[in-house]
């Protein structure tokens, strides 16, 4: 076990994730990936559609480190279900991302090592003549954001550059002249049943009803929130809250919403975000990824986790 610890240490050390020479394996629903008589093999596969199966296949003793880098076509959006001897692992889905993961192999289980890795460029904004475009750019983890270990997220407004056409690429990416905001999310979530009476809403801010059941927020409360639901907001089955990545949350009418200011519970409206500006508050639930008038409804980044 040593000696296989040690090996991790250095695959990581060295970057072998990154450089490890990888086959490449042809699209299919239930792919198999095929271990060489090595000690890291690596398997590179583009999804194209959804994967519903897949397995690892020779894996034996002389096998000690396994890497998939699993990416998506332009479209994005693919599913890919992991081989039923290795942990689950959240997936990259936006389109042309690509998702790196690290596994130990024991002998019978592929163990990750890790944060699975995304590579992601997203942009949110428009660009005109004088343009605020704003860029999250994720490269060292799935989700993440507030410098944790889960992502590096880079939000800033870019210097004014001469007038584009629409869709001229500039320094390599693709702007847009559009004038309306152009809000790409992208989060990951954990599940809470809905309570039955009030329920939770969807973009908006939950907490624990005391019987381990989601509620919206209620305006100025000191209690613990559990963070800002992406979808199955309701008063029946299970609400998604999202703990790291970017997604939309509708704010109040107590003061316009400035990019990099942090985000917490409206002190006047049940569920709303609030901009509270740069000092962090007791209770952060994300960080503004967007400007905009009060009562608007904005791309934030989550800070992570039940707050």
């Amino acid at each position: 076990m040593k000696k296989l610890l040690l090996l991790i240490a250095l695959t990581l050390l060295s970057g072998t994730i990154g450089k490890a020479q990888c086959n490449t394996v042809s699209f299919s629903a239930t792919p198999t990936f095929t271990a060489s008589n090595q000690v890291v093999n690596c398997w590179t596969i583009t999804l194209t559609n959804n994967v519903t199966s897949s397995s690892f296949a020779s894996l034996s003793a002389t096998t000690q480190i396994l890497i998939l880098k699993i990416s998506q076509d332009s479209s994005g959006g693919h599913s890919f279900v992991q081989p039923t001897n290795a942990d689950a692992f959240p997936l990259c889905t936006l389109a042309s991302s690509v998702t790196t993961v690290l596994f130990a192999w024991d002998g019978t289980n592929a163990n990750i090592v890790g944060a699975p890795k995304c590579s992601a460029f997203v942009e949110v904004g428009a660009v005109t003549a004088t343009p605020m475009a704003r860029v999250i750019s994720n490269t060292s983890g799935v989700g993440g954001g507030d410098g944790g270990a889960g992502g590096n997220f880079t939000i800033g407004p870019i210097a004014a550059v001469p007038t584009l056409a629409a869709n001229q690429t500039w320094t390599g990416i693709n702007q847009l002249a559009a004038a309306t905001e152009v809000q790409t999310t992208h989060a990951l979530d954990f599940q809470r049943t809905n309570n039955a009476t009030t329920g939770c809403s969807n973009n908006h801010i939950a907490m624990d009803d005391g019987a381990g059941l989601c509620i919206i927020a209620t305006a100025a409360t000191t209690n613990p929130l559990l963070g800002i639901v992406d979808s199955g907001g309701a008063t029946s089955g299970s609400a998604n809250i999202a703990y790291a990545g970017q997604l939309n949350c509708v704010f109040d009418s107590s003061s316009a919403i400035t990019i990099g200011h942090w985000v917490g519970l409206s002190a006047t409206t049940n569920g709303d975000c609030a901009d509270v500006g740069t000092t962090k508050p007791s209770h952060p639930v994300a960080i503004a990824a967007a400007s905009g008038a009060s009562g608007a409804t904005l791309l934030v980044q989550v800070v992570g986790g039940p707050q």
